[in-house]
């Protein structure tokens, strides 16, 4: 039986979704398709921050009733952007999922940024983050060069910064 926190969470959830299906009528299908699910494994008072595993997003309830809509929005957007980017089916071309994920991240901000998602925060962040990769977010080119280990370093720390999901779950033995 659900508790109260869970029952918050979901319409905290709901209301994340419709605003942006308000907002992004061009999404509408996607997120209209996304499958909700609590964390299995959760202890007590876990805040595990969202993740998904290519088809359902995963959640904590004391994670979401700690954000604010607008920060769920922003994190729901950023998880079906990499489905939509396909990182998902191209994810197991990277041998250093670090640096994968650093170059993944960048390519979803700067798309969040290009469809509206224009807050202070992001600016700055996609601003750095475009100087790191000479505002070419190829994810093919910048993954090859990560020989070079000052560009590694500069692109790790600024995919630590721009970090908002897990893709733990990209690598399990689940077919996405």
């Amino acid at each position: 039986m659900e508790n109260r926190l869970e029952i918050r969470a979901k319409v905290k959830i709901q209301r994340a979704v419709l605003n942006l299906k308000e907002r992004y009528k061009e999404l509408l299908f996607p997120l209209s398709q996304m499958e909700w699910e609590k964390y299995t494994d959760l202890e007590e008072e876990d805040e595990r921050n969202l993740s998904t595993d290519g088809i359902h997003f995963m959640y904590s309830p004391w994670y979401v009733n700690d954000c604010s809509v607008k920060k769920l929005e922003y994190e729901i957007m950023h998880i079906l952007m990499h489905g939509l980017l396909g990182h998902f089916s191209c994810k197991d071309d990277y041998v250093r999922k670090d640096c994968r994920d650093a170059l993944m991240d960048a390519q979803v901000l700067y798309t969040l940024v290009q469809l509206g998602m224009r807050e202070e925060r992001l600016m700055s962040l996609l601003k750095d983050t475009t100087r790191c990769l000479s505002g070419d977010f190829s994810m093919g080119q910048y993954y090859k060069t990560s020989v070079d280990k000052i560009f590694l370093r500069n692109l790790l720390i600024r995919g630590e910064n721009i970090k908002v999901d897990s893709h733990e779950a990209w690598d399990s033995e689940k077919e996405v």
